[in-house]
């Protein structure tokens, strides 16, 4: 796990000292090693730059950027390829010869026995660049998830990237504005949606996409190299081998591996699942708070202390989640409504000399965890029923359909739904929506108009399969790995998703439908592998999520704060924010009366703390 970035233009003088900047916004995402190397390629400066953490290979043998003498290739890259080991082996019997135990080694060969079709062999997580000397370009790829981020720019004919969009800021490479497509696009969820970032003219590459920067042409071509497919029908057999053998590879590390441990279904599971491969010890960690409902310790307790070879709980109060909130804001990357909790949780695994943990990340977007799995074949149900209707009509009689439901989102929702025609991805784009776009228009009175949440339309002939890509695709993508790397390499930690398998997806979508869903048990094709083992309260409760107490804090503890950011106007003024109308939903909020929920009031706030920091400098 790493910080990568790099440029190739024309040729520069500033080169060193461009190098120099991104290596530098980057380095708490590599606090063990830096290297940067700067190649003059007929008029083109070709520089690539790398921050190293050291989890695989510890020696400086496999520092980056790693050149490849047989065919003068160049390496930056982000990660783990967790299938280094069987891929090395069959490069050996091709007649390659290795120099290094790392996996950055394997990818640079990989590269130049198969080419750019090298993508399809690797299991992991990862994002690099690769300077192809022959041909005189740059091939780039993000794994499957996009667990790993990739960001670029493409401007004045110089491609410069990233592992973080404020890299790219900080090294000046492009304008200190936001992007108000952007805006839209977190107001709209509380994250921003790829492949736009908050920066203009910063862009993030989706998931399993790859690019090439032709140095002789300037031009970039993006293509797509997986979509998870459906195949021959699977059974549970085949969804435990896939999961004993994803997470067999994940536990292959040089250094001790620590595991986020909220007392929940999926990071229980880990635990179970590790403990059974006797491959490698676990340190377990959970989070709880001082206001015990929103704390799972009990449950994460018993299953620590059972299958771990340790259990450590933190206890946060409202006072340290104060103390911490400036840096916190620092490190995000990109405005979110989330990532708070990931940042407390990263500063506490590693100030224990953590430097790995496995995540159950993925868990609920893989085995049909959320309520939208659910939900969303009844609202196709009911955007069926309507479809007929004259828009007039539906028009009509919306308002008086949604006074059934409670006051607040929920029955916006509802009113957006019976009102509106729906596709099944506009239904996910509504079930994630924060902010109606009547209230956009509210908050940021000058910006352009909504978005949908992604671009492809999903496949509905499996229900669940299509709210599996959409979740995958839209929240997982774009709020939680986001949120998951940023805050957790800003103390130089990595952190493992095993649930992440492709080959773990797809055996999961090729279950019969009745397979993965059942009445009363949560996500069933997870659970059977580990029902055994896990007490059954822990399962058979309300789901909670690894959330803070947000809505007693920022009523309390945190109202001076946000009080007072709610007066920042040159921030406002920066956004195109409605300062009145922001400051409206928070006496909305505090009054308790008008159904506005926390995240709803966080947004504005984290949005003007990040323009403070990041553009207004």
């Amino acid at each position: 796990m790493c910080g990568i970035a790099g440029f190739i233009g024309k040729e520069r003088s500033d080169a060193p000292l461009m190098g120099a900047r991104l290596g530098g916004a980057l380095a708490h995402r590599g606090p063990d090693g830096e290297g940067c190397q700067t190649l003059l390629v007929g008029d083109q400066h070709v520089t690539l730059v790398h921050r190293r953490l050291a989890i695989l290979d510890l020696t400086s043998a496999a520092a980056q950027p790693m050149h490849d003498a047989d065919t003068g290739n160049w390496v930056t890259f982000n990660g783990e390829i967790y299938n280094y080991r069987a891929l090395k082996r069959d490069l050996e019997n091709r007649g390659y010869v290795f120099k290094t135990h790392s996996d950055t080694e394997v990818l640079l060969k990989a590269y130049a026995e198969f080419g750019d079709a090298c993508v399809h062999r690797l299991r992991g997580m990862f994002a690099f660049a690769i300077w192809d000397a022959r041909r005189r370009r740059a091939f780039c790829a993000v794994d499957r998830f996009s667990i790993k981020p990739f960001y670029y720019t493409h401007r004045d004919g110089t491609f410069t990237f990233a592992s973080e969009v404020r890299a790219l800021l900080h090294a000046g490479v492009v304008p200190r504005a936001i992007d108000e497509y952007a805006c839209v696009s977190f107001f709209s969820y509380g994250s921003v949606q790829a492949p736009r970032t908050i920066v203009q003219h910063v862009l993030a590459l989706l998931p399993a996409q790859t690019l090439v920067l032709d140095a002789d042409t300037n031009t970039v071509t993006i293509d797509t190299y997986w979509t998870p497919q459906a195949g021959k029908e699977t059974a549970y057999e085949d969804v435990n081998t896939a999961l004993n053998a994803s997470v067999t590879e994940h536990l292959v590390s040089d250094v001790p591996l620590g595991l986020f441990l909220s007392g929940g279904v999926d990071s229980s599971a880990l635990a179970v699942l590790t403990h059974r491969t006797q491959a490698a010890d676990l340190h377990a960690f959970n989070i709880s708070f001082d206001e015990r409902a929103y704390s799972e310790g009990a449950y994460a307790r018993q299953i620590g202390e059972r299958f771990c070879s340790s259990y450590t709980e933190i206890v946060l109060s409202a006072s340290e989640v104060s103390a911490m909130l400036s840096d916190t804001l620092k490190a995000m990357d990109q405005p979110t409504i989330d990532g708070v909790n990931a940042y407390a949780i990263s500063k506490a695994v590693r100030a224990r000399g953590i430097k790995a943990v496995l995540s159950g990340q993925g868990g609920d977007e893989v085995f049909g965890g959320y309520p939208n799995f659910s939900r969303l074949p009844k609202w196709a149900g009911v955007a069926t029923l309507h479809r007929h209707v004259p828009s007039k009509a539906r028009a009509l009689y919306a308002p008086l359909v949604a006074r059934m439901a409670p006051i607040g989102a929920a029955r916006d929702k509802v009113a957006q739904l019976v009102a509106q025609r729906h596709s099944m991805d506009s239904l996910y784009a509504l079930s994630r929506q924060l902010f109606t776009p009547d209230a956009i228009a509210d908050s940021l009175p000058n910006a352009p108009c909504t978005m949908t949440l992604i671009d492809e339309r999903a496949d509905a002939s499996s229900f669940f399969n299509a709210v599996s890509l959409m979740e995958m695709r839209g929240y997982l993508a774009n709020t939680l790995l986001r949120d998951g790397d940023v805050m957790s390499m800003a103390h130089g930690l990595e952190v493992r998703v095993p649930f992440l398998d492709h080959r773990l997806v797809e055996t999961v979508w090729s279950l019969p439908e009745h397979a993965k869903m059942h009445a009363t048990l949560p996500k069933p094709a997870l659970l059977q592998a580990v029902k055994d083992d896990l007490p059954p309260e822990l399962y058979l409760r309300k789901k909670m999520g690894f959330t803070f107490p947000w809505d007693m804090w920022l009523r309390n503890e945190l109202a001076e704060e946000l009080h007072s950011t709610f007066d920042d106007t040159r921030s406002a003024e920066a956004i195109g924010l409605s300062l009145h109308t922001t400051r409206k939903l928070y006496s909305d909020f505090l009054s308790g009366t008008h159904g506005i929920t926390w995240s709803r009031v966080w947004a504005p706030y984290v949005l003007l703390r990040w323009v403070r920091e990041n553009v207004l400098v």
